[in-house]
C-alpha cells in the first residue's frame, strides 16, 4: 500500500498580519497623498462657481440695461428708503422678468 498522499500538507494561500499591515500602510500613504488634491480641487471648484455666478449678475444687469432704455437697476436695499413707496423700485424685484 502506497501511503504518500496520506501526509502531504495542505497548502493555503491566505494573507499574513504583515501582508495585511503592509497594503493598509499603502492605502492610508495613498490616501494622505491624495485628500490635499482633492481639497485644492474643491476651492477651485468654489472659485468657477462664484465667477458663474458673477457671470449669469452681470448678464442680467445688461438684459435690463438693454430693456429699459440703457437704465440700470435701482440698487436699493431693505433698508434704504426709494424714491417712490413702490417695491419694484428695488432691483430684486425689477430683475425678477430677467
Amino acid at each position: 500500500m502506497n501511503n504518500q498522499h496520506a501526509f502531504q500538507p495542505i497548502s493555503r494561500s491566505a494573507f499574513s498580519l504583515l501582508d495585511l499591515i503592509v497594503v493598509l500602510g499603502g492605502l492610508f500613504l495613498l490616501a494622505a497623498i491624495l485628500l490635499p488634491a482633492l481639497s485644492i480641487a474643491r476651492q477651485k471648484t468654489q472659485s468657477e462657481r462664484c465667477l458663474n455666478n458673477l457671470h449669469q449678475i452681470t448678464a442680467a444687469w445688461l438684459i435690463y440695461a438693454s430693456a429699459n432704455n440703457d437704465r440700470c437697476v435701482n440698487n436699493f436695499g431693505e433698508g434704504d428708503k426709494p424714491p417712490y413707496n413702490d417695491i419694484h423700485w428695488m432691483w430684486q424685484h425689477s430683475s425678477v422678468p430677467f
